[in-house]
């Protein structure tokens, strides 16, 4: 499976400037995880990543204080994820298992963050992440 491939398809990655392009595609690697798999739980740190969902669904969610869980989102192909915690550079905020085999492209978040450092810009980017996320969500509950 070509990585660069899949980044260069994908519009959020072609509106990246050309060398922020090129870090990240570089340090990207691919994974691949089998039905109901775990990818990361709340307020892990270490391996966070930012990630693309090349094929399969992830369900994203969180445990009330009562103990049951709830779903947040369905992410499937062509979607991103894990920007908020390198955005903030904290423990992830929810849990992300898988609900069938799932193929990722992962960039691991200290050289997303060290790809910001050097270009700034990359932030910016980020943070269209999570907007087009909530818009979408206020879209379907409209």
């Amino acid at each position: 499976m070509n990585i660069n491939h899949h980044l260069n398809n994908d519009p959020w990655f072609a509106d990246l400037p050309t060398d922020v392009q090129a870090l990240l595609a570089y340090n990207a690697v691919l994974k691949v995880y089998q039905k109901s798999q775990m990818i990361h739980a709340i307020g892990d740190n270490d391996d966070a990543a930012l990630h693309f969902v090349v094929s399969g669904t992830i369900r994203v969610c969180n445990v009330s204080t009562s103990g049951n869980a709830m779903t947040l989102a369905h992410l499937s192909s062509g979607e991103w994820f894990g920007e908020i915690s390198i955005i903030d550079d904290h423990p992830r905020t929810h849990d992300a298992w898988t609900i069938n085999k799932v193929t990722l492209i992962s960039i691991p978040r200290n050289m997303v963050i060290q790809t910001a450092q050097q270009y700034p810009i990359l932030y910016k980017h980020l943070a269209l992440i999570t907007c087009a996320r909530i818009r979408l969500g206020k879209n379907r509950n409209s």
